[in-house]
């Protein structure tokens, strides 16, 4: 059973609880990381995540994203680092840390979340996916995903459009 920290709003730890306590009780706030992935030889390019059938929320859908709970005692760069590594098969990506730590409170979690860009720069083919975690990546022009945001709402996550305008707004100052 996985067990993550539980920190106070100021990202200070005071206990512990099994991932799935964390998942039904908003008071208990624990930390995650998350990802927003560019491509090095367009940055127009973002990757476009297609999360697994068989994961806990929002399964089947689109998302821009690459999340990791912490493990105990880790730290969001060492989070975001193995989580990469776990789901995508990314072992050096080059990551930047995106503004500061936010609360994201959700119906049934709230989570403290740190969040990082990376340039990639290979290619998408040599990728190792998790299948139990996701299903299928891509490169998309931002052009092309506002469109289609638009046009399949349905299929992608429910906070997709906070996270993109999240990532436009606070990537600029990388790019």
């Amino acid at each position: 059973m996985e067990h993550l920290d539980v920190v106070n709003e100021k990202d200070e730890i005071i206990g512990k609880a099994s991932r799935e306590e964390c998942h039904k009780d908003p008071e208990l706030i624990h930390r995650a990381a998350n990802i927003y992935i560019f491509n090095s030889d367009n940055l127009n390019y973002i990757l476009r995540v297609k999360r697994a059938c068989s994961v806990d929320t929002e399964d089947s859908k689109w998302t821009i994203l690459v999340g990791e709970h912490n493990q105990l005692g880790e730290d969001y760069e060492s989070a975001i680092r193995r989580g990469v590594k776990e789901e995508i098969g990314i072992e050096n990506l080059v990551v930047k840390r995106l503004g500061e730590k936010v609360i994201r409170r959700m119906k049934n979690q709230t989570e403290i979340h740190q969040n990082f860009i990376g340039i990639y720069s290979e290619k998408l083919g040599d990728l190792t996916l998790d299948t139990n975690e996701i299903e299928k990546v891509e490169f998309i022009s931002v052009s092309e995903l506002l469109k289609d945001i638009k046009t399949n709402k349905s299929s992608y996550v429910s906070y997709i459009e906070s996270a993109l305008k999240l990532v436009l707004e606070k990537s600029k100052c990388f790019f």
